[in-house]
């Protein structure tokens, strides 16, 4: 008598992307994903112009296991306006390491998102020695974390009801998306970000909150993700590049 068949359950699936043209490089993981018989609702925080939202049309009319939709607007909330303002001086602060010197262009982008007054704050606090950023690294992150839940994103996930969050990329300047991973962690949601890019580990914002699983491409992007972003070797899947998958 043979083995019994395993059979894969079932899962609700909430993939939230920057914006809808980030799911691009996700198209065969998402068909797949349908294929298997799991639901599939893709969300967007903002529109674009790159035509990212008419190509999601076309893939939930032709699948119906996979659905689009928004994320909630945090535009009139003023604890998003206080947790982006961190985010970004906390990115600032990143570049300033000596591993960047080699690297103005990553250095004069974070610069041009940090307001000139904190510049001023953060240049009598020491910011340009070791210490000094140190300490200002660790004010930040205490700050950054006291930020509650939104009630907003909260809500949206009771609502939704994933038994898995998915995200991309998470890792840009100031990540709103940061608070969707700490408001799925808090309500036990299992989460997993998907490395969008080649450079994302090495040229964006850093993780914050790790997800339950972090998706790479290789083995560089492995050691980014331990060395650059703290994430612990067994969350890591090193899985390939997926915008890869149409030639391979």
């Amino acid at each position: 008598m043979g083995r019994p068949h395993r059979v894969e359950p079932l899962v609700n699936i909430l993939f939230l992307a920057r914006h809808f043209n980030y799911l691009r490089n996700y198209e065969s993981v998402v068909f797949e994903l349908a294929r298997r018989g799991h639901t599939v609702h893709l969300a967007a925080d903002r529109e674009e112009t790159y035509g990212g939202r008419e190509m999601v049309e076309r893939w939930v009319r032709t699948v119906p296991a996979i659905t689009m939709g928004w994320t909630p607007d945090r535009a009139a909330d003023d604890w998003f306006w206080l947790a982006t303002r961190l985010r970004l001086a906390q990115d600032f602060l990143r570049y300033q390491d000596p591993r960047y010197e080699t690297a103005p262009q990553l250095r004069r982008r974070a610069e041009e998102r940090f307001p000139t007054l904190a510049l001023g704050v953060f240049t009598v606090m020491g910011y340009r020695t070791r210490p000094g950023r140190a300490l200002l690294a660790a004010l930040l992150a205490v700050f950054e974390r006291a930020v509650p839940v939104s009630p907003a994103i909260a809500a949206y996930l009771r609502e939704r009801q994933p038994d898995v969050m998915l995200v991309t990329p998470l890792v840009e300047l100031g990540s709103p998306q940061n608070d969707h991973i700490r408001a799925a962690i808090r309500a036990d949601i299992p989460t997993g970000l998907c490395v969008g890019s080649w450079d994302h580990l090495s040229s964006k914002s850093r993780i914050r909150d790790v997800p339950d699983r972090v998706v790479v491409w290789n083995e560089t992007q492995r050691r980014e993700a331990i060395e650059l972003h703290g994430v612990a070797p067994a969350r890591i899947e090193v899985t390939g590049a997926q915008c890869f998958d149409q030639w391979f």
